[in-house]
């Protein structure tokens, strides 16, 4: 007679659980089997359906997504993506992707041209649309646009135009029939009215007035702030000029004035003769000269007035002194000692060849 093997109630619900977890073990075993399967196999792991027909079931020849109707699939990829020849509403032909007709962000063509197309940017950004709205003198006509060519040599593109912040520019229309770019920003503000016509006129009429070898003949215009005049050369050539210049003295020809200036200049060792003459008998001090006297600064770091003289593109140096009238007095002696005997020099020189030549008196 066989025994029976009793076995207590913990013991049981122990044995329980462990043939439970096997089982869901296999199960899961089995599922991680079938999953590689259809994975190799290249079909879906939920609907057993090849994976390429799922991915493009959603896209037919017809099919309309906003403003685009479908045409046909082409031979173009675009990571990876399908792009499907489409016609928008407005009349022309666009390739989207298949990502972005199935997440919806292909509703038109991207023509900055194309309403619907702006009408999808201002509502997915809140943008205002400013076409056929006029701010002061300026009539907005639309969004710019600009061509661009992709970098695999594809055919030219547009694509919506923007400043260098990154923001929308409007093609806009002035009264005088110029065409002026503004971004959004400039227009509700009404920082920009006009193309420029509208700018502030200068506060005195310089026509007829002379500057120089310079007659004013016409005002040109303001650009970037400053206000410009077309003016007439006594030689005959025409220029524009900014007020500015024209004031202050920098600007008192064409340029030749400067151009005659250099043609008389006589150069000896890369030295001109004129400017040191001139420097010798009128000793004019430059702007930048806090001293009152050419040549001469004072030295913080040494406490100690310092004499200087540039000659032949050199700076020679003459000396510190404890006051300014030694270092006056040795800036002097520099100019005789070089400019002096240069200057003796070439005078000799020249009326030595002068006599050569039969020219002298």
């Amino acid at each position: 007679m066989s025994r029976q093997m009793i076995v207590p109630e913990h013991l049981k619900k122990t044995e329980e659980l462990k043939r439970s977890e096997r089982n869901i073990q296999s199960e899961s075993q089995k599922c991680l089997v079938r999953a590689k399967y259809r994975t190799q196999q290249n079909v879906s792991t939920r609907s057993g359906q090849p994976l390429q027909s799922k991915k493009t079931s959603r896209i037919i020849c017809g099919a309309r997504f906003g403003h685009l109707t479908v045409l046909e699939q082409t031979e173009e990829r675009k990571c990876g993506y399908v792009v499907w020849r489409c016609r928008c509403d407005c009349g022309n032909e666009y390739g989207a992707v298949s990502r972005e007709l199935r997440s919806g962000r292909a509703v038109s063509c991207k023509e900055p041209s194309c309403e619907y197309y702006r009408e999808a940017l201002n509502k997915r950004y809140s943008r205002e649309d400013f076409t056929g709205r006029r701010f002061g003198k300026l009539l907005v006509l639309g969004l710019a646009a600009e061509d661009i060519t992709s970098p695999s040599g594809k055919p030219v593109q547009s694509r919506i135009k923007r400043d260098a912040n990154g923001r929308v520019l409007w093609n806009c229309k002035c009264d005088c029939g110029n065409t002026v770019e503004a971004t959004s920003s400039e227009l509700k503000s009404g920082n920009r009215k006009s193309c420029g016509c509208l700018s502030r006129p200068p506060l005195y009429d310089w026509v007829g007035k002379r500057f120089g070898r310079l007659t004013v003949t016409a005002y040109d215009g303001k650009r970037n702030g400053y206000h410009y005049w077309k003016c007439l050369c006594d030689c005959g050539n025409e220029t524009v000029v900014v007020q500015t210049s024209l004031l202050r003295g920098h600007t008192s020809s064409c340029g030749c004035l400067g151009r005659s200036l250099k043609d008389r200049r006589t150069l000896v060792d890369g030295t001109c003769v004129e400017i040191l003459r001139s420097a010798l008998l009128k000793g004019t001090i430059p702007q930048n000269n806090s001293s009152g006297v050419r040549g001469v600064y004072w030295q913080k770091r040494q406490q100690r007035w310092v004499a200087q003289i540039m000659f032949k593109g050199k700076m020679i140096y003459l000396g510190s002194y404890n006051t300014i009238g030694e270092a006056t007095i040795a800036r002097k002696r520099g100019e005789q000692k070089y400019f002096g005997e240069f200057l003796e020099e070439y005078d000799a020189r020249t009326a030595e060849e002068m006599q050569q030549t039969g020219t002298g008196d």
